[in-house]
């Protein structure tokens, strides 16, 4: 089970199992919305924007969804799936695993691809950003810690 609040603290996002994401109303206990993911099985991670928009990460690739409606919007499509899901802090790019050992880092207004990260002979668990935005950090599935300078130019 896969669970993140929203920026505001007042709804839940939940996902497990299956391809189903749902959003509660935190303080009723109400399911807002449940929908089917549009391109995996499986949800296998997910994660709130700091102006509340969802991505999940799934055997499919990563959707943003339309916390409001429950509507899926814009995918990006990732063979071999992606394990993990990140914003950055100010919302602008979004990183997910991209097949078991790379990460890519996406505009999140045009959808376009602005780094392709290599994790190096390990399985990306999670990934996280730093609150300047300045750095992306990949977990592996073996315990190794990759750490990628967004300011340097891609190689």
């Amino acid at each position: 089970m896969r669970l993140a609040f929203s920026p505001d603290g007042r709804r839940l996002a939940s996902a497990g199992g299956e391809a189903e994401v749902r959003v509660w109303d935190v303080t009723t206990g109400r399911n807002l919305w449940s929908w089917a993911h549009p391109d995996t099985e499986m949800v296998l991670d997910l994660a709130f924007s700091r102006d509340g928009r969802l991505a999940t990460a799934g055997d499919g690739g990563v959707c943003l969804w339309d916390v409001a409606t429950g509507k899926p919007g814009k995918r990006f499509k990732a063979d071999g799936g992606s394990s993990c899901v990140a914003f950055s802090a100010d919302g602008k790019r979004l990183g997910a695993s991209f097949g078991p050992t790379e990460v890519r880092i996406w505009n999140t207004a045009t959808g376009a691809v602005e780094r392709r990260l290599p994790m190096l002979d390990d399985q990306v668990m999670s990934l996280a950003f730093s609150p300047d935005d300045r750095w992306v950090v990949a977990g592996g599935f073996n315990g190794s810690v990759v750490r990628w300078d967004l300011l340097a130019r891609p190689q």
